[in-house]
């Protein structure tokens, strides 16, 4: 004999399911602004990493201002990326997302070329070009480097690697004659 009383709820246990409701929907609230506030860090976070690792510049040298882009994390170990003959720093365009990750990028357009100064009388010199890298390189405060050299660019690496074992820790050389 079951009056159906065992099923009505009583004031305390509606009082309950209401505040336990409440309760999933207050941890439910908080938790979406976790995320969004999460989110929302991250976002600012990689904006100011992609501030700091990226950047264009000219640097004033002898014989001429050079034009200096920069990609990668500032303290990560620096390569530097020469183009060759007619070349820029586009040329290695296409290789910066992979280097970036793990390498501070650095590429210069060599005087006479991409965005840089024209040189005046022997600037075009390979040993000069040579020595101008370094000194951008010096100004932009590397201690270290991995040269890479495409082409002329090659040429251009390994006057900088003869001038300056200091500073060049590897080289490569990508279709650069003997």
């Amino acid at each position: 004999a079951d009056s159906g009383l065992m099923n009505v709820p009583t004031k305390l246990e509606e009082q309950v399911r209401a505040g336990s409701r409440r309760r999933r929907l207050l941890i439910a609230t908080a938790a979406v602004v976790a995320v969004w506030g999460l989110l929302l860090a991250n976002a600012v976070a990689v904006g100011q990493q992609a501030a700091e690792a990226t950047g264009d510049s000219t640097l004033p040298l002898n014989g001429g201002n050079i034009y200096v882009r920069q990609d990668g994390p500032r303290d990560a170990p620096a390569v530097v990326l020469i183009h060759g003959l007619a070349g820029s720093t586009r040329w290695w365009d296409s290789l910066i997302p992979l280097l970036a990750r793990s390498h501070r990028v650095i590429r210069i357009d060599l005087l006479g070329h991409g965005q840089s100064a024209k040189p005046a009388g022997r600037g075009y010199e390979i040993p000069e070009q040579g020595r101008r890298v370094g000194e951008a390189l010096d100004r932009l405060g590397v201690k270290h480097v991995i040269v890479v050299g495409h082409s002329t660019g090659g040429w251009v690496a390994t006057a900088l690697a003869e001038q300056r074992p200091d500073l060049v820790i590897a080289l490569a050389l990508i279709d650069t004659g003997p």
